[in-house]
């Protein structure tokens, strides 16, 4: 006479599924913080953003989608760092603003970076772009020269909006990129909201 096989419960595995899902939707805030939207070089961002008189969640976006916080990042045209700044950026940047940073040697120390990206970002968006946040972020990304033609030109309103109006996709989905990050860095670190439009 054959024994018959008893069926195993598939309580265990539903129970275990049911608590990952709860454990998941109690702490999905700081798995966003911890793994999608971190906060690495706290202290460095916080120093520079009150340095300069920016927004930290928009510093903390700008790192995040232009160098995913990798201190040593280099891209295929030369920019350096966290910020990702272009050499000759970084030289002006260092010729202008008000602290002793070397553009060669500094570049790659990330409260160095950090500042001076920072400032850069207040110069564009206060100074150069009169408050005009989402073309100072195309600008840190493609340059004065491409966003002045384009605003000049009625190409790109200036907007984050219109920023599909942009000619170079890879801006248009740096500053949605930017925007978002900036957005939910926000809200997931209570950070204030930004100066600029």
């Amino acid at each position: 006479m054959r024994k018959r096989r008893r069926k195993k419960s598939k309580a265990p595995v539903i129970v275990i599924i049911i608590v990952l899902l709860i454990v998941f939707l109690v702490t999905k805030d700081d798995l966003a913080r911890h793994f999608i939207y971190p906060d690495d070089y706290y202290e460095e961002i916080m120093t520079a953003a009150q340095a300069n008189d920016i927004d930290a969640a928009l510093l903390f976006a700008v790192v995040r989608e232009e160098s995913g916080f990798d201190k040593n990042a280099l891209s295929n045209v030369g920019a350096q760092g966290l910020m990702q700044l272009m050499p000759d950026t970084a030289e002006w940047i260092c010729d202008n603003a008000p602290f002793g940073y070397d553009s060669v040697s500094d570049v790659w120390d990330p409260a160095a970076n950090i500042m001076m990206g920072a400032w850069y970002l207040n110069w564009l968006a206060s100074t150069y772009y009169d408050g005009n946040l989402a073309a100072a972020i195309a600008a840190y990304n493609a340059g004065q020269q491409n966003v002045n033609d384009w605003l000049k030109e009625g190409r790109w309103d200036g907007s984050f909006q219109q920023a599909e109006n942009i000619p170079f996709g890879e801006t248009a989905a740096f500053i949605k990129s930017v925007d978002k990050s900036r957005h939910k860095y926000e809200e997931l670190y209570a950070f204030s909201t930004s100066k600029y439009n």
